[in-house]
């Protein structure tokens, strides 16, 4: 339990950060701003074995989609791949 607790607090250090990119003042960057019908993370499948343990999944066939503004949690045992999702989705 220690060790979940700790990685939740961790996430919510992350999301408390606050944002350093601010929106483009350039009338020519206004298309950035443009809201999206589409999620802002979405990703099908996603499989991830570390090298140092390559017989092993950290991830197996997960699918992820996160509406703009939409507030998620990661909860899982140690070793359930939690860490691994949100580090990998950091990348995208």
């Amino acid at each position: 339990r220690e060790l979940a607790a700790g990685a939740g607090a961790w996430h919510l250090e992350i999301l408390a950060v606050k944002r350093v990119i601010l929106n483009p003042l350039n009338p020519q960057d206004r298309n950035l701003l443009q809201e999206r019908t589409s999620p802002a993370i979405a990703r099908e499948n996603i499989s991830f074995n570390y090298p140092s343990r390559p017989d092993v999944s950290a991830l197996n066939k997960v699918s992820i989609n996160i509406q703009k503004g939409q507030t998620v949690a990661s909860v899982g045992t140690s070793g359930a791949g939690t860490t691994t999702l949100f580090e990998m989705l950091q990348r995208f």
